[in-house]
């Protein structure tokens, strides 16, 4: 089975949200402008990975350094559950730093 990246998730509409996290979202990132953009999102498995036994579920989508990250939506809410400081911050960056917001979000925030 295929491993789903950004592209494809944004593409089939899967996205249920993205921010910006870490120090840009915070006004931390140095001054010289060294600070890379870290990104966070929340995205729906697509059918064929829940259906079945479950081999091919993709609990996450990253990058190669880990600046951008996506949590599939079970993993997260199990995260949630567990008070996980990364997920946790999800809940609170600020509106400026939401760079998409599915309305089903508003239900879990």
């Amino acid at each position: 089975m295929k491993k789903y990246n950004f592209d494809d998730i944004r593409k089939n509409n899967l996205l249920l949200y993205e921010y910006i996290r870490g120090s840009h979202a915070y006004n931390l990132q140095n001054p010289d402008g060294s600070s890379d953009v870290d990104t966070g999102g929340i995205y729906m498995a697509p059918a064929e990975q829940l259906i079945g036994l479950g081999l091919d579920y993709q609990e996450q989508i990253a990058d190669e350094k880990n600046d951008n990250v996506w949590i599939e939506l079970n993993k997260y809410m199990n995260l949630l559950l567990k008070s996980n400081p990364t997920v946790l911050e999800s809940l609170f960056v600020p509106d400026k730093c939401v760079l998409f917001e599915h309305p089903i979000m508003t239900f879990i925030k």
